[in-house]
């Protein structure tokens, strides 16, 4: 089986739709959402119906749970907050009830999803360290487990101490466990624009983070536009 699996889309039309002409290329099998459809980027309800139209198995991120009021904003930034007002204030009725019926993990037979971490996924907290890994890998009970929340795509691998890598071409060997931070859709912070996605080949048992450049001036424009904060369309260009 082929899975195509991307993450954090903040509401960015067009870095979503390079993805999925990419799946569409990979012959992806399965499309797989890990969270934060909204927040930050000018298209909400696109982004959500798109999610939504392509049989997405999708788990919920502190956006998409924010936006509907599941989710306290108080601790978010002065930038996140606004968009999250903005966000609840755009979305239709029928793509807030998608985003409120969403729960926080998913098992599959090989692996499971999650936006944040394992451990405490409520909590919306980071998976950075291999102090926070090996925290997670006690929760883990699949071998792999895919996550995004902070970003930037990190490979954390499980040893005696755990291990953790940037390398973007992951070989899953028997026996031991990974946790795959697969970066972010519409807002990559790790100083790489374009658009961060990943694909699972089970059979060759072969995980591929891959980025695809797409039109971010137009992305930029509808943010300022709508009068969002022009620190979130700043951001795409830098990607950090």
């Amino acid at each position: 089986m082929k899975y195509g699996f991307l993450s954090d889309i903040h509401a960015n039309l067009e870095a979503l739709n390079a993805v999925l002409e990419k799946f569409k290329d990979e012959q992806v099998e399965k499309n797989i959402c890990l969270g934060d459809i909204v927040g930050y980027g000018a298209n909400p309800n696109e982004c959500v119906e798109l999610i939504r139209n392509n049989d997405f198995e999708c788990v919920a991120g502190n956006h998409d749970w924010a936006v509907v009021g599941k989710q306290d904003i108080e601790y978010f930034n002065p930038v996140a907050k606004e968009s999250v007002i903005w966000t609840a204030d755009t979305l239709t009725e029928d793509n807030k009830k998608y985003l409120k019926q969403l729960e926080l993990e998913k098992e599959f037979p090989k692996f499971v999803i999650v936006h944040a971490t394992i451990l405490e996924p409520d909590q919306w907290k980071y998976i950075r360290t291999t102090l926070d890994a090996h925290r997670n890998f006690k929760e883990l009970t699949k071998p792999v487990c895919f996550f995004s929340h902070s970003h930037v795509p990190i490979v954390f691998k499980e040893t005696e101490r755990p291990e953790f890598s940037f390398d973007m071409n992951i070989e899953i060997e028997e026996g031991t466990k990974y946790l795959i931070n697969i970066g972010s859709v519409g807002q990559p912070r790790d100083k790489n624009p374009d658009a961060c996605y990943a694909i699972y080949d089970t059979e060759e048992k072969k995980v591929e983070i891959k980025r695809v450049p797409y039109d971010i001036k137009t992305a930029q424009d509808k943010i300022r536009e709508a009068d969002l904060p022009r620190m979130s369309a700043y951001r795409l260009e830098t990607g950090e």
